[in-house]
């Protein structure tokens, strides 16, 4: 069982929400990764952000941040920002001394315990038991979350499940997309044994007609790259916007190249066999008469 604490500051005019919820050793936490900077252990006056205020505020990593606490101005440093919402509606992560500091009441506000058995039943005992420990007449109402110990579906299992299905979908378009390279270059080879018996007969090698036949394949690739890029930059904004997401549009420069360099080199790779078949055309199929 973890009692945290949360409190409301206010954020260049927006209410937020402040708490010393340890992202390392909560179960919610842990299921996290940080999008700038480390989730690891947080040292006095630092602050992990969550993706929708580090984009308001165009902080990262080591950058500063200024909120209000009951009208006094608390300094911090970005620790780390996360890649979308923060577990448990918080916004900004801090360390409990830091929150006590501030004048928050030391009494936690909220309280999550790991049940003893998975699924629903466990959730409602636990969350049974624990409001019974914590709260009543003379305790005063809280706020209890119970979660099983297999955790609970979240925004981030959505991400994740969504981020599985969509590379699944793109590996499929990839498979595609080589099987009709290289059927497309087969026909392109049977259709053009004239052409390539021609460039054999005025010198040019076999091993050039293989190359020559591998680069048009793999411009397939390239053209194919380019397109994709220039339809899901927009189409990739556009559903952020509607979903209104609190996770920022960005462009993963290092994982797009990735992947236009590997199917780049799928397409060549697939046009291999009707390029070894086009250089092995001989040069007197430039004179016949019928083909």
């Amino acid at each position: 069982m973890r009692a945290f604490r949360t409190a409301e500051v206010v954020q260049s005019a927006r209410s937020a929400t402040i708490t010393d919820l340890d992202l390392g050793t909560d179960r919610s936490g842990a299921r996290l990764t940080a999008r700038t900077g480390s989730l690891g252990p947080l040292e006095p006056a630092h602050v992990v952000v969550d993706a929708d205020h580090a984009h308001q505020l165009g902080v990262r990593a080591g950058d500063r941040v200024t909120l209000e606490f009951e009208g006094r101005p608390v300094h911090l440093t970005v620790a780390a920002t996360l890649p979308g919402a923060g577990p448990y509606g918080g916004n900004f992560f801090v360390p409990a001394a830091d929150l006590t500091r501030m004048g928050v009441d030391p009494a936690p506000t909220k309280v999550t315990a790991d049940a003893s058995e998975d699924g629903a039943r466990g959730r409602i005992r636990a969350q049974r038991a624990v409001t019974d420990t914590l709260t009543g007449p003379e305790r005063g109402e809280g706020r209890v979350i119970a979660e099983d110990s297999a955790g609970q579906a979240g925004d981030s299992d959505d991400l994740r499940t969504t981020a599985t299905t969509v590379i699944m979908v793109l590996g499929l378009t990839v498979l595609v997309a080589v099987v009709g390279v290289a059927t497309t270059a087969s026909l392109t080879v049977v259709e053009r044994r004239r052409e390539f018996g021609l460039l054999r007969a005025l010198g040019l090698g076999g091993a050039a007609v293989h190359r020559m036949v591998t680069v048009e394949c793999a411009l397939y690739g390239v053209l194919g790259g380019v397109l994709g890029l220039a339809l899901c930059m927009p189409y990739s904004w556009l559903l952020i916007h509607v979903a209104r997401t609190s996770a920022p549009f960005s462009v993963p420069a290092g994982e797009l190249a990735a992947v236009f360099v590997t199917l780049v080199l799928l397409t060549a790779a697939a046009g291999m066999v009707p390029a070894l078949s086009a250089s092995r055309t001989s040069p007197t199929v430039a004179v016949a008469r019928n083909e």
